[in-house]
């Protein structure tokens, strides 16, 4: 997956989140999340962990983006490849 074509789109959805399409939401965290799972598998697998232990770190970071979506700010990037919204939030 080529995560920064997809800025657009993840930052797209987000305002549409922020502004309540429930859809949105849920669509930008299902992108997230494979972004997320890939990250935290190839990380966790450098040391020798699984990928019950990489799902475990998906789940804690998607609830953190959700409850902490507020605290965006838009002149940053929302997916991973810029290291500065997702990653600080999980």
């Amino acid at each position: 997956m080529n995560v920064r074509s997809s800025e657009p789109e993840l930052r797209a959805l987000m305002i549409a989140g922020l502004d309540g399409d429930a859809a949105a939401h849920r669509a930008l965290l299902e992108k997230l999340s494979g972004q997320l799972r890939a990250y935290f598998t190839g990380q966790l697998g450098r040391i020798g962990r699984g990928p019950v232990e990489a799902e475990d770190l998906v789940q804690e970071a998607l609830i953190a983006i959700h409850t902490r979506r507020h605290t965006i700010r838009m002149g940053v990037q929302v997916s991973l490849e810029s290291r500065c919204w997702c990653p600080r939030t999980a």
